[in-house]
């Protein structure tokens, strides 16, 4: 059990009901309860005060029990809601639990029916202990992940300080992308891992060809090419990085097939390859080299449209032009290409 007040909010009509439930429920040290006499800032107050649980009278005076109940089920998911009812109602039960619902209970006299309240409140207590738990596991679980990706990041920069500048911008073009698709949180994230760290094979390739001032010769270029599955290599033995690994392994991919490593064409390329290869393309001659300076922005957008349905996938890059040239606020646009511009005077390598 919790060594803190877990906190339960009441909302019902009848100030006994809530005095009674109050006073019951508050004799167990780690409960603390809510009143709260209509459903109105009933939202606001789960919000603020960190509710473990609700107890919902179905009849309320200022809404319909079963919206307010839909409405917390649809904000937070994970709350549990106890429904009280006045009188045993088949239908009403059957309204609550396909709203939601964790459990239907009929008013009584006495103190029985508080008892069984009781059971069901320590039930959904210690649910909400174990997902809190739970939670706070997942969040240091994540530190930790965020901790090693940092690290791989700083072994990027070590071994070619080109690839962190290009990198970071590679991550923050990738995520303004795909936040324009239906994409999940978890799905998002995937894409702006892989995207700071889809260079990250480069640890494994030759500094004198990282750095080669000139144009590479037939077998550098293939041990370059080698740098994807080397990350794919590197990343694929991290549990929480499995996903991430596919994507950076094939974000050299062309959506008419002729990519590396694996010839993958189309839709068959993982969503978050396709994402990057086309800003890494972008990155890459919005950049300066050694052997020569950045492209004009025009001539880069260009080559980008031209190659749309061969090298690019077609509607990504309809997404990815329009982010850049219109339909999005200039601030914006500004401060996408003011971190290209930045990088590519601090940053040169292929």
């Amino acid at each position: 059990m919790p060594t803190f007040k877990q906190k339960i909010l009441v909302v019902n009509k009848d100030e006994s009901f809530l005095k009674t439930v109050k006073s019951f429920l508050e004799k167990h040290p780690f409960i603390s309860v809510v009143p709260l006499k209509s459903a109105e800032n009933c939202i606001g107050i789960i919000n603020h005060d960190e509710i473990d649980l609700v107890i919902l009278d179905y009849f309320l005076p200022d809404q319909n029990g079963l919206e307010l109940l839909k409405t917390i089920k649809k904000r937070f998911q994970e709350l549990p809601v106890i429904v009280i009812l006045d009188q045993p109602d088949e239908q009403v039960t059957v309204n609550a639990f396909e709203s939601g619902a964790f459990n239907c209970l009929t008013r009584l006299e006495g103190e029985g029916w508080l008892q069984i309240l009781f059971l069901l409140v320590s039930r959904c207590l210690n649910n909400q202990f174990t997902l809190r738990k739970q939670r706070q596991l997942e969040q240091r679980c994540q530190e930790n992940l965020i901790s090693v990706i940092s690290s791989l990041a700083a072994l990027i920069e070590l071994k070619d300080p080109y690839t962190g500048g290009h990198s970071r911008i590679v991550r923050n073009l990738s995520l303004a992308i795909g936040k324009k698709l239906p994409l999940s949180d978890a799905e998002l994230e995937q894409i702006e891992i892989a995207a700071f760290l889809h260079d990250i094979g480069k640890i494994g390739i030759s500094g004198k060809i990282l750095n080669k001032p000139g144009s590479l010769t037939k077998p550098e270029y293939r041990n370059i090419q080698k740098h994807v599955e080397l990350g794919f290599l590197t990343l694929t033995h991290i549990n929480k990085l499995q996903e991430v690994s596919k994507i950076v392994r094939h974000h050299h991919e062309a959506y008419n097939g002729l990519g590396y490593p694996d010839g993958l064409k189309g839709e068959k390329i993982p969503l978050g390859s396709r994402i990057i290869h086309i800003v890494d393309a972008y990155s890459a001659m919005s950049s300066n080299r050694p052997y020569r300076p950045c492209l004009p922005e025009a001539n880069v957008i260009a080559e980008l449209d031209r190659n749309k349905g061969r090298d690019f996938d077609p509607s990504l890059i309809d997404i990815f032009l329009q982010l850049l040239c219109g339909n999005h606020k200039k601030e914006q646009k500004d401060h996408l290409l003011l971190g290209i511009c930045l990088a590519g005077a601090n940053h040169q390598n292929y």
